[in-house]
């Protein structure tokens, strides 16, 4: 998974498809880091395919009489349902647990390369210490060329915004919102 360091504010947060680059609280740099799921994280995939499959059993054989699942009706209903809902309610707490550890980890990693001063260096295996570890900080050279085509967005940018259009959306001689047509 990866995350956004921001080393001015030592915040990390999940990174998303739109993000640029930037701290949504003060707009400078960020670096990406990315870190790999934990054990726990593929016990919750593991348990979420198990759960898959047996709510698939189980519609297979009361909604379509499949024959290859006619071993449900052997098993008692409710305790049939109760395991599906079991596992996808342990499922989310091993989700959570890896969560953690992977924000942990990136928040450490953040931290680490700020105090080495390695954070454009491309990967961990370049800080002391960090062969053999399952997480890597990707450098901001790649992003630097797309961040002059978008500029910064988040939704502390939407009041200005609103401000700029205001004066066209109200009336002049009484200054309140007149509906558009």
């Amino acid at each position: 998974m990866r995350y956004w360091y921001c080393p001015r504010d030592d915040r990390i947060r999940p990174m998303k498809r739109s993000a640029d680059g930037r701290c949504d609280i003060c707009l400078q740099d960020c670096v990406q880091i990315r870190v790999k799921h934990s054990i726990h994280g593929y016990i919750m995939y593991a348990l979420d395919i198990v759960a898959a499959i047996m709510i698939v059993l189980y519609l297979a054989h009361y909604q379509f009489d499949a024959d290859f699942a006619s071993f449900v009706r052997a098993v008692n209903e409710v305790a049939y349902i109760g395991a599906m809902f079991a596992l996808i309610f342990v499922s989310f707490i091993f989700s959570g647990l890896d969560m953690v550890r992977m924000q942990a980890e990136a928040l450490r990693i953040g931290r680490e390369g700020l105090r080495h001063g390695t954070h454009a260096s491309g990967s961990a295996e370049d800080r002391p210490g960090g062969a053999g570890r399952n997480v890597s900080i990707i450098g901001q050279e790649a992003r630097s060329s797309s961040r002059a085509m978008t500029p910064p967005m988040s939704w502390r940018h939407v009041p200005h915004a609103l401000r700029a259009v205001m004066p066209a959306l109200t009336s002049r001689s009484t200054g309140h919102c007149t509906p558009l047509r």
